[in-house]
Parts: structure tokens; C-alpha cells; sequence
């Protein structure tokens, strides 16, 4: 696997917690009601083998047809930001190709433990592949969801996930909301302007990152302007053959 590199200290951090992440079970409401349509599907004996690249029929899949080069993915993914469609978001990053690419041996060898609880499954059957499924989207939602939330926050409120805001503070709910989310990101994302500018960050090498699969990892940085400001995007890309996609993103400075 060739590794571009990986910019900055708390991006590689975020990358490996980004990973662990990923690999967290799906507790959203709706999640009960979903096993048990896949448990429903999937009533008949299929197994397969560990290791074994398994695939869903492409009206099934959750991410695009991908990209024929790194920033290609990047470009599409701000274009997505901007619409402000969640599904046309999540269908730039890496979903089946992460969840079918996944050595999950070399996790645990890396690991030298299993932590049932917060790792992939072992995908030894199609129920454990969607759950994966579910777990990676489950993920792309939360970096969406922290990209969201650092720009709703006003400028006297950074976000912070281990911060909490007291109610005494505020004396209501409903002001504590008004003040805490203060900007309107909708308006903020249609604003973006993208001119397909990319800054050189330097580089370091990052290992045990094989369990991902991937033929290729790259970082990129995006320069864009977002409600008359300068910002500057952090995102890692992923290579599967000939495709690339999203993998994950940072929060913005």
C-alpha cells in the first residue's frame, strides 16, 4: 500500500481515532427496525469467509461509483457540503470498498486484542457486512454532524465534544440554543466558493495502517471561502483500485 502521508500532528490523531470510530456499533432509533429488515432479507444460509470481498447490487449501495483522482474526491465532496444534501455527502466517502477492503485479521494482530463492543465484526456473513455497513455510515454521520456543530456554534462557543454548557448559565433551553447555535449553517455551506485550490502541508509517515485495505492514502487540503472567511479544509482520501473516495475529514481551522 503506498501512503502519501498525513498532515500535522492532530490530523494523524484524528485519523486514528477516526478509525476506532468506525468501528463503533450503530445505536441510532431507527436501528432495531433495520436488523430486523436485513435479518428479513437475508433469512436464507449464505456464509462466507473472512477476508472474502463481498458485494451489494450497485442500487443498494450507500457510496458513489467514486473518483479518478484524489482531489477529484475532495471537489465532490465540498460541491456535496454545498448542497447540503446528507446522501449526496455520504455517497463521496469510502462505504461498501472500506467495509469489503477491511483486514480485519491485521486489526487484531496490530491490536493483539478484540474488543467486541466497539470493533467491526468479523464479516463471516451478509448481516455482518450490513451492520458493518451501518457502523462506517454511522461514523460519516458523526464527522458530518462535528463539521456541523463547530459551524453553528457562535464565535464565543468553539466546539469542544468533552465541554458541556450549564443550563444555569443560560436560564432557559430555548436561549441556551439561541445562543449556543447562533450561525445559520444552510446559509453558510450555499456560500461556499471552491477554486480548486489545494495548499502543500508537510508530510509525515504514519504505520499500522494496513488493516484499511486500500491501495493508496493521500491527505489533502482545500482552500475554500465560506460566509467572506478563508478556510482551510483537512481531509484524508482513499484508494481502491482505480477509484478514490472520501475517507474522512478533520474540523476546519
Amino acid at each position: 500500500m503506498q501512503i502519501r502521508g498525513i498532515t500535522k500532528r492532530k490530523i494523524r490523531v484524528f485519523l486514528i481515532w477516526s478509525v476506532m470510530l468506525s468501528c463503533i456499533s450503530v445505536y441510532a432509533d431507527n436501528g432495531i427496525a433495520e436488523q430486523k429488515n436485513i435479518m428479513q432479507e437475508n433469512s436464507k444460509d449464505d456464509s462466507f469467509s473472512d477476508g472474502e470481498i463481498l458485494s451489494l447490487q450497485n442500487d443498494d449501495k450507500v457510496e458513489g461509483e467514486g473518483y479518478l483522482t484524489s482531489r477529484e474526491a475532495v471537489a465532490a465532496y465540498i460541491e456535496a457540503i454545498k448542497s447540503c444534501n446528507i446522501e449526496k455527502i455520504i455517497s463521496t466517502f469510502a462505504v461498501e470498498s472500506y467495509v469489503d477492503y477491511f483486514d480485519f485479521d491485521s486489526l487484531i494482530e496490530t491490536n493483539e486484542k478484540y474488543m467486541p463492543y466497539i470493533m467491526f465484526l468479523p464479516q463471516r456473513d451478509e448481516l455482518a457486512r450490513k451492520i458493518n455497513i451501518e457502523n462506517r455510515r454511522s461514523n460519516i454521520i458523526t464527522e458530518i454532524a462535528n463539521s456541523y456543530k463547530n459551524y453553528a456554534l457562535s464565535s464565543d462557543h468553539n466546539y469542544d465534544n468533552s465541554f458541556s454548557y450549564l443550563l444555569t448559565d443560560f436560564g432557559t433551553a430555548e436561549n441556551m440554543m439561541d445562543k449556543i447555535f447562533a450561525n445559520d449553517v444552510e446559509k453558510l455551506y450555499s456560500s461556499i466558493l471552491f477554486t480548486g485550490e489545494f495548499v502543500d502541508q508537510e508530510y509525515e509517515e504514519y504505520e499500522n495502517f494496513e488493516h484499511l485495505g486500500a491501495d493508496e492514502i493521500s491527505t489533502e487540503v482545500a482552500v475554500i471561502e465560506m460566509g467572506g472567511q478563508r478556510k482551510l479544509l483537512y481531509m484524508h482520501t482513499v484508494r481502491y483500485g482505480d477509484k478514490w473516495y472520501m475517507l474522512n475529514t478533520a474540523v476546519p481551522e
